[in-house]
């Protein structure tokens, strides 16, 4: 199909739901901005860029070029597409031909092994070329993970030039038997870290640690003048991150030169369903638009969804409405065989795939070629991701950008003010080096590897208090000044890096005694998604749960025919550990109490509902019997001592504004009021619905994942026996989030009067008010009624 048939037919279909577009943005195409080439570059690997349609450098890969000749650390935030590795690969290679006889050494570390894989090939292709030259030239480039074979990794270690890692491996295989890597460490020269904004949060904080471990070897071997590249998406706090992660200054590179693709965005809000006050989901209409694309253009397709079930359901959902084009259609994320996701990436890159719905698992830089168009169903709770997903479209021309909005109040402030989504500052990672967990994990780990003098600092800190303690715990001994380590255990083994636990459960495939491992899955999502009975989905086949071994970490699952798929509820109890901070703000007409604390979360998979195939029709429920999930973490208390008197005052405002005209809901919120009977349990609804629409907010203001806050409401907190609400950082010890909300009050309550005012429903729906009752719908509680309650606490 021609270029100017595939607008005009793309045109047609935005016409035909033009009714529920918010927004067409379109970016401009530009050129780029371009330099020759240094004049000191290696001329045959001048060559071999430029016999790669590569005549001139980017106005960024120059600069970063010359930074590295400056013998700085630098950071690179342009966007997705815009020759990032090249700005490394260029000077690096450069500096290993001329230096040879020095044996310089680079590390490369990535977030997956998949952009791992992806590199390694870019660099044997360029070595190839080179070797060709001289053998002088051939620069040996390792793949280092846990897949290489043990035939070779002495090789890796005595002669690679370039080792392309992960941080798992680094942290379990590299640094604990440095020993072996003695040559690598005394000549390492260059480290990269791509991905840079991946890590956040939990991961975060444990890959600075792991990266102060890996310079506190370096330098153990003489080495003190390793620079460091880091890569980015780009972030609000790109410098300060960069930084922090690395404990040591950056020069930041933010100027792009590339040039810019024409690139339509759509914001798309699915209509309300008449009488629900609920918008349709992302997933019908999601596949409504992906079907007329698939039917009528000849675009390749990436769709984002937020979960893997919804991944699931896209791509068996579209395979049955397309069936001519069933073997164009695929699923990919996290949890497939290594083998299936390679064949995969294959054929999307040979454009043998049209469609392929996926969680954030191909957000990341892999080499799966350009998309014509992007679907971002569900914002992905962070500008950053939202276009590095989007950047997966039109990398060599015009492309679309979908924007399918869930009924999430995230998505529905975007759809409210669609304008100033590309006015807003991309989110602003948060680690926390210092959680007391995080720390003392990395620095038994550097106990381990190396022994510590009592005056040494460990990522700017002074150690030696919790050294001692592990003296006591006969987990290391001092002799004189130093500490060694004495454990008999390997540390490293026992710290996940990802999350705060390391088990992994493999699914095993039972139908038919075949007795094979098709996937794997972290614990937390095993126990929501893998629980006896449950319908598990994997690339459009339905496989039930027969049993979930939790001794020995495994699923059983067995084909069978199913109409509909199942999906977990949650509750969630607050232990409170230490309270740090409390604060008492006395607003208009009430006094809010605010505190932050150090609590234990537990949380207990306790239910599950059976939905129907296309309809999402509610069929039933079933009970889950699993162990409960605990972790320590920080939180804030929002709490309501004097609630009844805000009711009061609520119900003589209501009075006096309609006197002879109540509407009915009035005068049912007047009736509960008046009645204990159903008292409590308006009150619980106001503060569910608080404490839902609050953890949004902070997200958005804070800048971060919603997916890294949780929440639980109280009709009487057992602790401080008045009606409020825990929201705590959903991250193993925390990283500081719950620190930075203390202060947020009473922001985030006018934040939601403005979120209520948008909302185009008529009584209140999940976008404005909160959470629908998972058995009952909503009840008592309406949107004049929490508004009127929010003004009565801050206007």
């Amino acid at each position: 199909m021609l270029k100017k048939e595939k607008e005009n037919t793309i045109e047609k279909i935005l016409n035909e739901i033009k009714q529920n577009i918010r927004l067409i943005y379109e970016i401009k195409e530009r050129d780029g901005i371009y330099e020759e080439y240094p004049d000191e570059i290696d001329q045959k690997l001048k060559e071999f860029f430029q016999n790669e349609g590569i005549k001139k450098l980017y106005r960024h890969q120059y600069l970063s070029y010359n930074k590295l000749k400056e013998n700085k650390n630098i950071l690179i935030t342009t966007p997705t597409a815009s020759g990032k590795s090249l700005c490394y690969n260029l000077y690096i290679l450069d500096y290993i031909i001329k230096n040879k006889v020095l044996s310089p050494k680079a590390i490369y570390i990535f977030p997956t092994k998949a952009l791992t894989s992806d590199q390694v090939e870019k660099l044997d292709k360029i070595n190839d070329f080179l070797k060709k030259v001289s053998e002088f030239f051939n620069i040996y480039v390792y793949q280092y993970d846990g897949d290489t074979p043990s035939s070779i990794r002495s090789a890796v270690r005595i002669n690679g030039d370039i080792i392309l890692t992960n941080p798992d491996m680094l942290h379990n295989g590299i640094l604990p038997n440095h020993t072996k890597w003695s040559k690598f460490f005394q000549n390492l020269k260059f480290i990269v870290i791509d991905e840079l904004h991946v890590y956040k949060g939990i991961f975060g904080s444990h890959f600075a640690l792991l990266i102060e471990r890996l310079k506190r070897i370096a330098k153990f071997y003489g080495n003190i003048n390793i620079q460091f590249i880091l890569l980015s998406a780009t972030i609000s706090n790109a410098k300060e991150h960069a930084e922090k992660v690395i404990n040591e200054e950056v020069f930041h590179i933010d100027e792009n030169g590339a040039p810019i693709i024409s690139k339509k965005f759509i914001f798309y809000n699915p209509p309300l369903i008449k009488g629900l006050n609920i918008r349709r989901g992302i997933l019908s209409e999601t596949v409504k638009i992906s079907s007329k694309l698939l039917k009528n253009t000849e675009f390749q397709i990436i769709n984002f969804f937020p979960s893997r079930l919804y991944v699931e359901l896209a791509s068996s959902y579209l395979k049955k409405l397309n069936k001519d084009l069933e073997n164009e259609i695929s699923s990919y994320r996290g949890g497939y065989l290594p083998k299936e996701r390679k064949e995969i990436e294959k054929k999307l890159k040979e454009k043998k795939i049209r469609y392929v719905s996926s969680t954030n698992a191909l957000e990341l830089g892999i080499d799966i070629g350009s998309f014509d168009v992007c679907i971002i169903s569900g914002f992905p709770d962070s500008i950053a991701s939202f276009f590095q997903q989007a950047g997966r479209a039109g990398r060599k021309g015009n492309s679309y950008v979908f924007f399918i909005a869930s009924n999430s109040p995230i998505d529905q402030y975007f759809m409210d003010n669609p304008e100033i989504f590309f006015k807003m500052n991309p989110e602003k990672p948060m680690i926390n080096p210092y959680n007391k967990y995080v720390y003392y994990s990395h620095l038994k780990c550097a106990l381990f590897e190396l022994p510590f003098n009592e005056d040494e600092k460990f990522y700017s800190f002074d150690p030696s208090s919790i050294l001692n303690e592990m003296t006591k715990e006969n987990v290391a001994k001092k002799e004189k000044i130093t500490f060694y380590y004495t454990d008999n255990s390997f540390p490293a083994e026992n710290v996940s890096l990802r999350n705060s636990d390391p088990e992994n459960y493999v699914i095993i495939d039972t139908t038919n005694n075949k007795n094979i491992v098709i996937g794997e899955m972290d614990r937390i999502s095993a126990f929501s998604l893998l629980f006896p009975k449950a319908i598990y989905l994997h690339r459009s086949q339905i496989y039930e749960v027969v049993e979930l071994d939790i001794r020995n970490s495994k699923a059983f699952i067995k084909e069978v025919s199913a109409d509909y798929y199942t999906d977990a509820l949650t509750k969630t109890d607050i232990e409170i550990l230490k309270q740090i901070k409390e604060k008492l703000l006395k607003l208009n007409n009430s006094n809010l109490l605010i505190t932050y604390l150090n609590v234990m979360v537990t949380t207990t998979v306790f239910k599950y509902k059976k939905i129907k195939f296309f309809t999402s029709e509610n069929v039933g429920y079933g009970d889950i019997s699993l162990p409960s999930y605990q972790f320590p973490t920080e939180s804030i208390f929002i709490g309501f001592d004097d609630i009844r008197s805000i009711l009061d005052k609520m119900k003589k405002e209501f009075i006096k504004e309609k006197e002879n005209e109540l509407d009915k809901n009035i005068e049912l919120f007047i009736f509960y009021l008046n009645n204990d009977l159903y008292l409590n349990e308006f009150i619980s609804e106001i503060i569910n619905s608080l404490a839902y629409q609050s953890l949004h907010i902070f997200a958005l203001i804070l800048s971060c994942d919603k997916k890294d806050l949780g929440y639980s409401d109280f009709l009487k907190s057992p602790f401080y026996n008045i009606p409020g609400f825990f929201i705590f950082d959903k991250i193993y010890g925390g990283v500081n989030l719950s620190k930075e909300m203390f202060n947020l009050l009473p922001e985030v309550f006018k934040n939601f009067i403005d979120r209520i005012d948008n909302c185009s429903c008529e009584k209140g729906c999940i976008s404005c008010i909160g959470i629908i009752d998972e058995f009952n719908g909503y009840k008592k509680i309406n949107k004049k009624i929490i508004k009127k309650f929010l003004e009565n606490i801050i206007c």
